[in-house]
Formats: structure tokens, sequence, C-alpha cells
């Protein structure tokens, strides 16, 4: 599962679509408060909610998920 399912099953398509159309603008317009209008919500609590998710939706322990979420990304070239 992607990051944008979760998005889309917890906040409904319409607020995705707000998040994209916000997260469209330049650079130098941009910065957190995107997300927390489009999804009324800190950054924080979405990084939370969306650990939860995974917990449950794949039947994990939290201790799986943080493991796997802390190792070193591979390095593309």
């Amino acid at each position: 599962m992607r990051f944008i399912h979760f998005l889309i099953e917890t906040y409904g398509l319409d607020k995705v679509k707000l998040l994209y159309t916000l997260e469209a603008r330049p650079d130098e317009e941009k910065d957190e408060s995107s997300w927390e209008t489009a999804l009324n919500t800190t950054l924080d609590a979405l990084e939370v909610k969306w650990l939860n998710w995974l917990t449950n939706r794949f039947e994990l322990e939290q201790e799986q998920i943080e493991s796997f979420l802390t190792k070193p990304s591979p390095v593309v070239e």
C-alpha cells in the first residue's frame, strides 16, 4: 500500500486533490501549512495516523514499522 492510499482512505479524494493543488504551487509559496489546510491536521499527527493505519492494515507490530522506517534508503545513482 502506498501513502496516497492512506490519504484517500482517511481524508477522502477531495481533500487529497486540494492538497495536490496546494503542493503544486511554486516552492517559494509552499510550506507545511498546505498539509494542515487541506487535511486539517499537523504533519506530526499525520505521521502518527499513518503509522497506526499501517499497523492495523497489515497486522504488524509498531516496532516492525519503526524498524523499517529507520533503515537507510539505498543510494540511487
